[in-house]
């Protein structure tokens, strides 16, 4: 197949018997499931979680049968029927991928970043399988267009649990990637990922990051338009903290080919993470004695890939922070979603841009890095 446009971070929203139909029997009165909500609308409940994850956001672009732009968005009291089908059926988001432009997708959670919050161990497991299977039987449908990163367990006691986890979606599902949270509660530097680490190497199949376990980060004051606001424009910079741990804790010293991918973090931030690293480890790395086989420019070049929805900065300082492990996004269907109309997006940001590093950063790093071809 030839890809043109790829959007190395789009979403799914799970159905409502993502979990009920897939765990054992003896878990499914204990399963997130949807419910209603105050507002008339519909939402997910997850074991162990006082609130409700309502549908709206996740699906602002498109809503109710609209396409929506930033005014109409509705931000709660939807139910799930009126969400982008696209979002979770696979046949109708292949169609709105066409309407995009766009020829392939990698595809992000909704709500399953908060299975790592379930308290009951076995529970909790149950949950990874039955949204990993859901997610490999949706990419099922066009492995060639749809690339979907299941949750590995990385939370548990051994990482062996994680490391079989990857085992079995390779085996099953024939995976291109995995996921990880952006903050686990054991930092990356942590060798305790050791195994986990050299298993992906070993694969050569990149670990990603993606925002929705959203601890242990919260900005911003409610009654001007935070923590929400904070959080929008913080976030992207949430992603320096497992970077950081991965660099300056050796990883890539002692993984030297694994690759780590950053969604939705966009990627102008770099520009000052890689000088201030650099300028670090120039300055206080003899004193400190911390002895690194690269500098970290040089590991986030070749180690950490990361996607961008609109982000002309990072576009036009490509060449300090990497033009082959950027990666355009659409971000489909949620509120910083460009589609339906990406294509003009991308020639906005692409102006002036020769075509050869836009055709690197909006499908060719993300074919090489998933092995499209």
């Amino acid at each position: 197949m030839k890809y043109n446009i790829i959007s190395a971070d789009s979403h799914v929203n799970e159905p409502p018997g993502t979990w009920i139909d897939r765990v054992p029997a003896r878990f499914k009165d204990q399963a997130p499931r949807v419910v209603a909500t105050p507002d008339g609308g519909e939402g997910w409940k997850f074991p162990d979680e006082k609130g409700v994850a309502s549908f709206g956001l996740a699906s602002a672009t498109l809503a109710r049968g609209m396409v929506r732009g930033p005014d109409q968005y509705i931000a709660n009291g939807l139910k799930f029927d009126e969400i982008a089908k696209g979002s979770w059926d696979p046949k109708q988001h292949i169609e709105d991928m066409k309407k995009d432009g766009c020829d392939a997708s990698v595809l992000y959670i909704g709500v399953a970043a908060s299975v790592y919050n379930i308290k009951d161990r076995d529970l909790r497991l149950a949950c990874f399988r039955a949204f990993n299977d859901w997610l490999g039987e949706f990419c099922s449908y066009d492995p060639a267009r749809l690339i979907g990163p299941p949750l590995l367990p990385v939370e548990e006691e051994s990482i062996d649990d994680a490391i079989e986890e990857l085992h079995r979606n390779v085996r099953q599902w024939n995976i291109r990637t995995a996921q990880i949270p952006i903050f686990p509660w054991k930092r990356y530097y942590d060798r305790f990922y050791d195994p986990l680490w050299a298993a992906a190497q070993e694969m050569d199949l990149p670990l990603a990051f993606h925002r929705g376990l959203n601890r242990p980060f919260s900005f911003g004051n409610p009654s001007q338009g935070g923590p929400f606001m904070a959080n929008q424009v913080m976030r992207d910079f949430s992603y320096c903290m497992p970077f950081a741990d991965l660099i300056f804790g050796g990883v890539f010293d002692r993984f030297t080919n694994l690759k780590v991918v950053s969604g939705e973090g966009r990627t102008g931030w770099l520009v000052h993470f890689v000088q201030r690293a650099d300028e670090s480890i120039r300055r206080h790395g003899p004193w400190a004695r911390i002895k690194l086989n690269r500098l970290p420019s040089e590991c986030v070049k070749r180690n950490l890939y990361s996607t961008f929805i609109e982000d002309r900065v990072g576009i036009l300082m490509r060449e300090y922070i990497g033009v082959d492990t950027q990666m355009w996004s659409s971000d489909y269907p949620h509120s910083d979603s460009t589609w339906p109309n990406s294509l003009q997006s991308l020639d906005e940001q692409f102006a002036g841009v020769p075509a050869e590093d836009r055709y690197k950063m909006v499908c060719g790093n993300a074919v090489r890095l998933y092995k499209l071809n």
